[in-house]
């Protein structure tokens, strides 16, 4: 037994549940009528029910009650996208107003991505009225643009710690469909 009833009592519930005893073999063959109906089907919202209905018998039973860290706040600015074995690390680093490495380039990535995405909508609008000489300047604008980016998520990908925070390239072509595209 630990020192954590709910937890407890949770264990002693899934180590039960499903357990059915063995049905004795019975010599003739029941009937539609006499066999058991079975219950309906555990859909999402029947679990979903269940939960509810478990955590409503703790909470009456009072398994919530005098929990660590009971009337605190939950610090949801944790770091779920470090790697468990990196955590403390950083959270070392946070304290001291370090930060992530790849912070920086994240933040850099971010501001010019929004500029790129106002840049983009302003002249989205105004594409069907402009002259072929000033679509050949956004053309080359957005090639800079294009270009810019990809080499802060080049930047960027280079120091973050796994795959799930790398960044997808800019391609040209399709960007270029986004300009020329009407709204």
């Amino acid at each position: 037994m630990s020192d954590n009833p709910f937890l407890d009592r949770f264990r002693e519930q899934s180590r039960t549940a499903g357990k059915v005893k063995p049905a004795t073999p019975t010599p003739e063959t029941p009937s539609e009528a006499e066999k058991p109906k079975r219950g309906p089907s555990l859909t999402a919202q029947r679990a979903g029910s269940i939960a509810e209905q478990r955590i409503q018998a703790a909470m009456e039973d009072g398994m919530f009650n005098n929990l660590p860290g009971e009337g605190q706040p939950i610090d949801l600015n944790d770091d779920m996208y470090i790697p468990a074995e990196m955590r403390m690390a950083f959270r070392v680093m946070k304290g001291n107003e370090a930060g992530s490495p790849w912070g920086a380039a994240q933040h850099d990535y971010n501001n010019h991505m929004n500029r790129y995405q106002i840049w983009l909508r302003n002249n989205r609008e105004t594409w069907a009225t402009t002259s072929f000489s000033e679509q050949e300047r956004l053309r080359q604008e957005l090639h800079i643009w294009v270009r810019d980016l990809n080499t802060i998520i080049h930047q960027l990908n280079a120091m973050v710690p796994n795959d799930t925070l790398r960044v997808g390239l800019v391609v040209y072509e399709r960007e270029l469909r986004a300009l020329e595209s009407a709204l």
